[in-house]
This record gives C-alpha cells, sequence and structure tokens, in this order.
C-alpha cells in the first residue's frame, strides 16, 4: 500500500512483481520448490531495498 501511494501505479506493479519474484528465488534456494507463500516474508523487504524503492 505505501510503495502505491508514492510511485505511480504502473511503477509500483513492476516493484512488486519484481520484489515478489526475487523474494521467491532467494526463499526457494533454502527450501527447494516445497514452499509457502509465508516463506518469502523475509526477503521482500531486502529486495526492494535492493531495487531502490521507496519504503
Amino acid at each position: 500500500g505505501a510503495l502505491f501511494c508514492q510511485v505511480p501505479a504502473f511503477e509500483a506493479a513492476c516493484t512488486a512483481a519484481y520484489a515478489s519474484g526475487r523474494a521467491g528465488m532467494r526463499a526457494s534456494e533454502g527450501r527447494g520448490n516445497g514452499m509457502l507463500a509465508t516463506d518469502m516474508l523475509d526477503y521482500i523487504p531486502e529486495e526492494l531495498f535492493r531495487r531502490g524503492a521507496p519504503e
């Protein structure tokens, strides 16, 4: 929600898709293919920071 309020909608959607994809890839490195969406939660802020998105 906060990201959407600070940047145009398309840019927010692209950043969210990128961050969730990267977070999923990083989470799967330690867990393999059997994981839950909540396994990615710790990685999403790190990926948003790497991307340079506003917090």
